[in-house]
């Protein structure tokens, strides 16, 4: 007798968790390295910003 592979399908659920776990964190992740290199510090620096 001949044992069946047994398949596993991800829900489409997911799928969409893990693009939102992404998209979040490729939000998050700019405003921490804004934060961290206080680039709005050096953005009111430069002179084309006080225009």
């Amino acid at each position: 007798m001949k044992q069946e592979e047994i398949v596993i399908k991800q829900s489409p659920f997911v799928f969409i968790k893990y693009i939102v776990i992404v998209e979040f964190f490729f939000a998050l992740i700019p405003l921490l390295a804004a934060q961290l290199l206080r680039a709005e510090d050096s953005y009111e620096t430069v002179g084309l910003a006080q225009t």
